[in-house]
């Protein structure tokens, strides 16, 4: 599949049950989503991953004796390529670099343009340095400020009503994920083009906030959830982004998001950050190694 499976050091397996980094093209719709129909028209951003073929699975060793694997997906349902690549070092960090080619067939913009992976559910203490302490998003964020947050994964949703897309910070710098003794991985921003790249850490999968499968949009109904319907999960899904698409126009009922907050299709997305395997939970000691 070219999926990571295991990601372990000094003894410690921090993914859970092998879901390392998987590419992620969709948001669970928010109520601006619904208004503009963005479930209907961007639904093959939903459907890349599901039938996504992989083309090409290789590595090599570097001169300073790191190892590069990179698999290469071929996304039918929007006629383009991703490609995740990893470059493993002896001191258990891992350079993570990303590309979605622009599309050759798709016209409806991007939701989203990352990957996700599930940690084990002790890695509860969230650590980062961006925009916060509340949800933001790439064109809702005045009122969050870069600085230095901490708080607990389980403090991350936010309980709209009808389940949402919710918890999104931007422009963060770094970021990092510990258990009580310290222990955890950190994950620290290489992107030149943006001030830093989009994150999401929370016990619960993005499908638990997206609407059922199989609703009728615009003719019958629309089968919502409840937040009272939203359980947590065993394990932290930790979304590592290049970017959301913003959340919405000047109105509610038709608007998209303007251009500027926009993934268009037809151009390409690097991105590249490095996972730090980390043992402290100490902020100027995470500080420093953000720094090196």
């Amino acid at each position: 599949t070219g999926q990571m499976t295991s990601y372990k050091v000094g003894g410690i397996e921090f993914l859970f049950e092998g879901n390392g980094p998987t590419p992620d093209f969709w948001r669970a719709v928010t109520d601006n989503d619904f208004g503009n129909g963005m479930p209907v028209h961007n639904i093959n951003w939903k459907k890349a991953m599901k039938n996504a073929q992989l083309n090409k699975f290789e590595s090599a060793v570097n001169v300073d004796q790191s190892v590069t694997v990179t698999a290469r997906y071929a996304l039918e349902e929007i006629g383009n390529e991703f490609s995740l690549q990893y470059t493993l070092c002896g001191d258990g960090c891992i350079g993570v670099r990303n590309e979605l080619t622009a599309s050759s067939t798709e016209k409806s913009d991007i939701p989203r343009v990352g990957l996700n992976l599930l940690l084990k559910p002790e890695f509860t203490n969230l650590t980062w340095f961006g925009r916060g302490p509340w949800e933001n998003y790439v064109d809702r964020k005045v009122s969050s400020f870069v600085d230095l947050y901490q708080s607990k994964v389980s403090e991350q949703m936010v309980s709209y009503i009808r389940p949402q897309e919710n918890g999104n910070k931007t422009d963060v710098r770094w970021a990092a994920l510990t258990n009580d003794k310290g222990v955890g991985l950190m994950v620290v921003n290489r992107l030149h083009e943006k001030e830093g790249f989009e994150m999401t850490a929370m016990p619960y999968l993005t499908a638990d906030f997206d609407a059922r499968d199989g609703y009728s949009y615009g003719l019958v109904h629309l089968e919502h959830k409840n937040i009272v319907d939203v359980k947590p999960r065993p394990f932290v899904r930790w979304n590592i982004d290049f970017a959301q698409r913003g959340l919405g126009g000047v109105d509610s009922w038709g608007s998209r998001p303007l251009k500027k907050y926009t993934l268009l299709p037809d151009r390409s997305y690097v991105y590249e950050f490095k996972i730090i395997p980390v043992n402290t939970s100490d902020t100027d000691r995470l500080i420093e190694i953000s720094k090196q």
